[in-house]
């Protein structure tokens, strides 16, 4: 008889219409290096009393299912669980000049503004970033803050972002911007993992993403663990999906070394040299459960909770003071792969809530090891932002 082995499992995904119910279409394979998807269930002991002092049964009372997926960063892998963990929805807008000149116009420094037909950008706001290609001068051709918007001007729309930028009117440009924010829809998903030398299925409905946790830690790869919550796990000889699933990516797998890009904090390139840095956003889910079922029947969101932690090499009092002012301050980081494909990760209000700096014994560096909490930030309304841009477009 053959026995499973961790190397033949795959993991699959499928997006649910209505929480615990799985869509009659095929499933997604996705990458993964462990997981510990269970199906669980609550019981009560019978406080029975016997004469023969015996344990006369254990009543189920309450089934749930929940568990972790680990796994190595690539490019578009996970965007369906960035989507779940911040409960919306990756928003991507592009605009090419159509061949008419002053379609884009680039207005150089101290302005620093994008001009575009109106109405092209309806959901581009301050404190996301835009992409601008095909300009004629190279410099224009980047990465973008958008400071402020002005719309509709003399039929345009115009962007001011922070630069810097040289004045050209473009008829050819590309402007395009994608963007997530935390929010407030919750997503759900049928998740399965097949064991494939055994031939057996175990699936798992409407499970719903409770936390994220993020590492990148100098010379590794970079990680990240997503936690799911959900109603009840199953077991067959087939799969949940309809037909043949669907290939998982095939993106290079990031690591710190090499694919971190700018840091900044306070809205300016960190100078401070950083052995790691990790953050953990937490939905703080609840189960609903119903007299009559077993089953969960529902999943309430609490707070949308962001923190982290930044080990520095202790340089200079600059975070430390930070600190111990309660000083507001925002991060930003990048994760650029090899094709040049890259997410931005944005908490644009931080505050430090711990930052020890301590000599812990001979022959090491000192490190501070600096805490910190995302909070509302008053100016774009959120907690957290992820944009995306391929190196194609």
């Amino acid at each position: 008889m053959a026995r499973a082995d961790s190397s033949r499992v795959a993991m699959r995904w499928l997006k649910e219409r209505t929480a615990g119910t799985t869509p009659a279409e095929p499933m997604t394979n996705v990458r993964f290096v462990s997981e510990a998807l269970a199906h669980t269930k609550e019981t009560v002991v019978s406080a029975e009393i016997r004469d023969d002092r015996q344990v006369p049964d254990i009543v189920e009372v309450g089934t749930s299912a929940g568990g972790d997926i680990s796994v190595e960063m690539q490019f578009k892998e996970y965007d369906q669980f960035f989507e779940g963990v911040l409960q919306g929805t990756f928003v991507t807008e592009t605009y090419t000049g159509a061949g008419i000149a002053g379609d884009v116009f680039f207005e150089g420094d101290p302005y620093n503004r994008i001009h575009t037909p109106k109405d092209k950008f309806p959901n581009l706001k301050v404190g996301m970033y835009l992409k601008a290609g095909g300009a004629t001068n190279t410099g224009n051709n980047s990465y973008f803050k958008v400071t402020a918007i002005t719309r509709n001007t003399n039929n345009k729309d115009v962007f001011t972002v922070d630069g810097p930028l040289t004045e050209e009117d473009s008829s050819t440009a590309t402007i395009i911007h994608s963007s997530l924010r935390n929010g407030t829809t919750k997503n759900s998903f049928t998740l399965e993992k097949e064991f494939k030398d055994v031939a057996r299925f175990f699936s798992f409905t409407g499970m719903v993403l409770s936390r994220m946790a993020m590492d990148l830690r100098s010379r590794q790869i970079a990680t990240a663990v997503f936690s799911f919550m959900g109603r009840q796990g199953a077991s067959a000889a087939a799969t949940v999906g309809t037909g043949a699933a669907v290939a998982a990516g095939a993106q290079d797998i990031m690591n710190a070394s090499h694919n971190v890009g700018s840091i900044q904090e306070g809205g300016a390139a960190l100078a401070t040299g950083l052995q790691q840095i990790t953050y953990t956003v937490e939905n703080n889910l609840r189960e609903q459960s119903e007299v009559g079922t077993k089953n969960v029947t529902g999943m309430g969101s609490g707070r949308f909770v962001a923190t982290g932690r930044m080990t520095a090499y202790f340089e200079n009092a600059n975070l430390f003071t930070k600190f111990l002012n309660h000083t507001k301050s925002s991060l930003h980081f990048r994760l650029v792969d090899t094709d040049g494909d890259r997410y931005f990760f944005d908490f644009p209000h931080v505050k430090f809530t711990a930052d020890p700096v301590q000599a812990r014994g001979n022959d090491q560096d000192v490190m501070e090891e600096i805490d910190w909490q995302a909070l509302l930030d008053v100016d774009t309304g959120i907690t957290m932002q992820i944009s995306k841009f391929t190196a194609s477009n």
